[in-house]
C-alpha cells in the first residue's frame, strides 16, 4: 500500500495512505517545532511513512515530544503501537479514549455494536488494532493546553463523531485539527457516521464553534486538508447535518411510524448513498440511530415502546400520535 507525505505549511506535514473508497484517506499530521507533535497515528503501515517524513525534514524518532489522539477507532489507532514504544513521546487522550484503549477488543463492540471477532475482518481490510491494551501517559479535558517549544494548542471536547472525540486547535495560526467531525458529504456516511456512544447534537454544537473559531487551515483525518475556502465548507457541513434530519422528519411526514430500517432505507436513497459491505456493517445504522435521538430529544418523535432491545427492531413515531 502505496504511502506518502506532503507538507501543507511550514511546520505541518501530513502523512497519508493512498485514497480508498471506504475509509477515504487515512491521514496522520507532524507539527514541527524543535520538538514534533504528531496527531493520530493513522494505519499499522503508517509509522513507516511518518519515520521517512522525519529523516527528510532533520528530525527523528528522539524528537516526538507528544502523539494526540483525536478518538479511539482502528483507522486512527494502526501506529498508536509502535510509536509508543518507539519514542518517549507522551501520549494523550481524553478519558473515554483511554477508558476503551485499557481493553482494545471492546472499541468495536461499544462503539460500532458489533461482534469482538469483526476485527478479524478489518484486519483484512488493512485496518488493525494491533494491541490488547495500552495506558495514555495524559489525559486531556476540554480547554487543556499543550505547550511545545513555540506551539500551543488547544484541546476542544467535541463528542459529536464518538464520546471522548477530541478537535485540537492552534489559535496562534489559526490552524484547526477535526479529526473526524467535519465531512461535508450527504453521500458518504462511512465519514459523516457518528458511531453508537456519538452525538448528533454535539457534532452540531463542534460545527458550530468551528464557525466562531474561523480557522484558516483544517486538517481533517480522513479526508484532504481544507486549505481554501474553509467557512463555505464547514457551513457546507452543517447543511449536511440538517439534510439528513430534514430528510428522516419528511419520512415521518409520509408514514407517522416506521421502523428504524426503513427510514435508513429512504434517507439513504435521498442521497444516492452505497456503502462496501463491511463498511455498512460496520456503520451498523448508527447515524440514522443518532439522528433519530436528536430528534426525540427536541420532543418531535418518540421510540414505540418495545421489549425487543435489537436496534434493527425498533419502531419510532410522531410524538404523540396514535400507535
Amino acid at each position: 500500500m502505496l504511502v506518502v507525505y506532503e507538507q501543507i505549511t511550514s511546520d505541518i506535514f501530513r502523512v497519508y495512505e493512498e485514497y480508498r473508497s471506504d475509509i477515504g484517506f487515512s491521514n496522520s499530521y507532524l507539527i514541527v517545532d524543535e520538538r514534533v507533535i504528531i496527531v493520530d497515528t493513522g494505519l499499522t503501515s503508517t509509522p513507516k511513512s511518518i519515520l521517512e517524513a522525519l529523516k527528510n525534514i532533520g528530525k527523528s524518532l528522539e524528537d516526538i515530544a507528544y502523539i494526540l489522539l483525536s478518538h479511539a477507532h482502528p483507522d486512527i489507532l494502526g501506529g498508536l503501537k509502535w510509536l509508543s514504544s518507539k519514542t518517549r513521546g507522551i501520549v494523550c487522550c481524553s478519558q473515554p479514549t483511554a477508558d476503551l484503549l485499557k481493553n482494545s477488543e471492546e472499541i468495536l463492540v461499544k462503539s460500532f455494536g458489533v461482534n469482538k471477532n469483526f476485527s478479524q475482518l478489518l484486519r483484512h481490510k488493512g485496518i488493525n488494532i494491533n494491541f490488547k491494551s495500552l495506558t495514555p501517559t495524559r489525559i486531556l479535558e476540554n480547554k487543556s493546553v499543550i505547550s511545545v517549544d513555540d506551539k500551543k494548542i488547544i484541546v476542544l471536547e467535541s463528542n459529536g463523531h464518538c464520546n471522548g472525540h477530541l478537535c485540537f486547535w492552534m489559535p496562534q495560526n489559526n490552524i484547526l485539527f477535526s479529526g473526524d467531525e467535519l465531512f461535508p458529504y450527504s453521500n458518504k456516511p462511512n465519514m459523516f457516521m457518528i458511531d453508537r456512544t456519538g452525538s448528533f447534537a454535539k457534532r452540531i454544537f463542534t460545527l458550530e464553534l468551528f464557525k466562531e473559531l474561523k480557522p484558516q487551515l483544517i486538517c481533517q483525518a480522513h479526508d484532504l486538508p481544507v486549505t481554501y475556502d474553509v467557512a463555505n465548507t464547514i457551513s457546507a457541513a452543517l447543511e449536511t447535518q440538517e439534510c439528513w434530519s430534514r430528510a428522516v422528519l419528511e419520512y415521518f411526514n409520509l408514514y407517522s411510524k416506521a421502523s428504524l430500517l426503513d427510514i435508513e432505507e429512504y434517507v439513504f436513497k435521498c442521497f444516492n448513498v452505497k456503502l462496501e459491505g463491511y463498511i455498512r456493517k460496520l456503520e451498523n445504522h448508527s447515524t440514522i440511530l443518532k439522528i433519530l435521538e436528536f430528534l426525540e430529544g427536541k420532543g418531535l418523535i418518540e421510540k414505540v415502546p418495545s421489549k425487543n432491545t435489537r436496534i434493527d427492531k425498533q419502531f419510532w413515531r410522531i410524538k404523540n400520535s396514535d400507535s
